[in-house]
């Protein structure tokens, strides 16, 4: 029974180069593909200094225009052929990916987020091209015994160049301590790469056929007829089975959400919930590790079960997978970081288990269905559900996160000088947690102006200062990351490009930052002994969950108890709707033994 198993594996054989290049392409592209995704809201924030309505918003303008351009990418993919349309995508992802790397060296361009904003939504119908062109080679350069193995083995690829993205923004940002920004120089040389190996490895573009078809099938599978744009549009639009995957697709919306929340929510929710040093990298890179493993277990006995059984089930077990999420942190016992790292573990475990059932199975549902010529246009709709959860996400992320995850909570100043006192706790925790925009606010009480701060820095003054209050400068100098630093010092009202040329020489910024170490315990210590500039306090939303200043409906656990409902619903409906969403299509129902 082994042997058998492992034997499944031998009808990739039948696959030439073609198909291997691209699955090479598609490492590498989805190697910075998911990086960039899981950065993208950080470096707009951190980097480029957007709010996180204002990053929500970029990424929206993105994914939105990806959406919309899917069909079109289709209709381009399925008009110009997989090797032109794959030439010239990657090549003005190149450009694009260094125009962004360039403006993050601009400190004193003005307006940069919003040339960000511009340059991703140029990106758009390019980075739509591309996922066409993925599914559309997988229908092209598979035979029919051998297409749902290429399907799987397509999803793998991507899978470990997604598990490569996520050790890389570790590496960037943790080992390196470099900026975000070098994700897209990253993005720079895999493209350079992906245009090499498609122009040498992407020749013939005819379908692959089986050699023991019958000579009168081999005729038709290797017809491949490139039809005018308009005319492949006006033949989708009389298909009576695209109504149905158009529902399909709908119900299933949620549960494709629960996958984007991993790049536009769960990133700064960890950096908000474990802390700022959340290996968010490592934690993303569990789900794509998974799915390889899954799916080399899972290729060779795919076609063994029914196709709509599996989208429908393996999706309500990603459903399930938020709610470990929406259960409060203190259940998981330890310390807040520990807690929620155990909660992220089991999170991703459960939806991976689902995700290697259903999501490569959408894939080969639509390819099925989709006539002759129109690949590219019907795959290009199975990924809709991908790209519409995206674009509703990261338009609404920032507003989710500021009502969920935001980066401080307001609390009573009493609140915090009666918790200050029953647990015993001192100024430097309280001064770790106080937000930007206290701080700012308890400066005129120290006598001090923070704009001005950088004009007249004594560095060894806050040096010494910093060590009698316990601060390890120099384990601090070693893992200080000036660029972040540097982005964040406009939430102080401090813009270094706007400084005299020698105030800006002679500025540390290692030292700026422990100065602002030493002003918080200073803040800290009138806020405890009650003499707060304001009634309330801004602290970080760690410290309130730690404190329990916040309650469960105004908690984290909170939206993603939302979220797994609406993922569920939409499920349960695809099982009360499966006799007629199954109606008149081949679903490949596994072989009777």
């Amino acid at each position: 029974m082994i042997l058998a198993y492992f034997r499944d594996f031998g009808v990739l054989k039948e696959t030439r180069k073609e198909y291997w290049g691209i699955q090479i392409v598609n490492f590498l592209d989805c190697t910075f593909y998911f990086a960039m995704l899981t950065i993208a809201t950080v470096f707009l924030s951190e980097d480029l200094g957007l709010s996180d309505n204002e990053a929500g918003y970029a990424t929206s303008i993105f994914t939105a225009a990806t959406t919309l351009m899917l069909l079109v990418s289709g209709l381009y993919t399925d008009w110009l052929g997989i090797r032109k349309s794959l030439a010239l995508s990657m090549s003005v992802m190149l450009v694009l990916r260094a125009a962004m790397v360039g403006l993050a060296f601009l400190p004193g361009l003005p307006h940069r987020g919003l040339i960000a904003s511009g340059l991703f939504l140029v990106m758009a119908p390019f980075m739509a091209a591309i996922q066409t062109i993925f599914q559309s080679s997988c229908q092209r350069f598979t035979t029919r015994r051998s297409r749902s193995a290429g399907f799987n083995l397509w999803y793998l690829f991507m899978n470990i160049g997604a598990a490569a993205g996520g050790y890389s923004i570790d590496f960037v940002r943790l080992k390196l301590q470099i900026g975000n920004v070098h994700i897209f120089t990253m993005g720079v040389i895999t493209a350079a790469l992906c245009l090499v190996v498609g122009m040498t490895m992407v020749r013939r573009e005819d379908q692959l056929v089986s050699p023991d078809e019958p000579p009168e099938t081999k005729a038709e599978e290797a017809k491949v007829e490139h039809k005018r744009p308009l005319e492949i549009l006006k033949d989708v639009v009389r298909e009576p089975a695209l109504r149905r995957l158009l529902v399909l697709i709908a119900l299933i919306l949620g549960v494709r959400a629960v996958f984007t929340y991993l790049y536009l929510l769960m990133p700064k929710y960890w950096l908000r919930t474990i802390g700022p040093d959340a290996e968010i990298g490592a934690l993303n890179m569990i789900n794509p590790i998974g799915i390889v493993i899954g799916l080399i277990l899972f290729i060779p006995i795919t076609n063994k079960f029914n196709v709509f059984s599996m989208l429908v089930y393996g999706a309500m077990v990603s459903a399930f997978a938020l709610f470990p999420l929406a259960l409060p942190w203190q259940i998981f016992g330890g310390a807040i970081a520990h807690a929620h790292y155990l909660m992220a573990l089991i999170c991703m475990v459960i939806m991976t288990v689902g995700e290697v059932v259903w999501s490569p199975k959408l894939n080969e549902y639509t390819a099925a269905i989709a006539p002759k010529g129109q690949e590219g246009t019907y795959l290009g709709l199975s990924l809709i559900p991908w790209f519409v959860a995206k674009t509703v996400v990261s338009l609404l992320s920032g507003h989710m996160l500021g009502a969920w995850s935001p980066p401080s909570v307001e609390v009573p100043a009493v609140a915090i000088v009666a918790q200050a006192q029953a647990l015993g706790y001192d100024a430097r925790k309280l001064g770790e947690n106080l937000s930007p925009a206290t701080l700012t606010n308890q400066a005129p009480a120290l006598g001090l102006s923070l704009p001005s701060l950088a004009q007249r820095l004594d560095t060894n003054a806050v040096t010494l200062r910093a060590e009698q209050g316990g601060v390890d400068v120099a384990a601090f100098r070693k893992q200080f990351n000036p660029e972040g630093f540097k982005s964040s010092l406009g939430a102080y009202g401090i813009t270094l490009a706007e400084l005299p040329k020698d105030a800006v020489a002679n500025t540390d910024p290692a030292a700026l930052a422990l100065a602002f170490k030493n002003i918080s315990r200073d803040a800290a210590d009138q806020i405890m002994a009650g003499r707060s500039a304001s009634p309330t306090v801004h602290v970080s939303l760690q410290f309130a969950m730690i404190n329990r200043w916040v309650n469960y409906w105004h908690s984290p656990a909170a939206m993603w108890l939302i979220l797994g409902l609406y993922a569920f619903a939409g499920c349960f409906i695809a099982v009360f709707l499966r006799g007629w969403l199954t109606r008149g299509v081949r679903l490949g129902d596994p072989p009777k033994t």
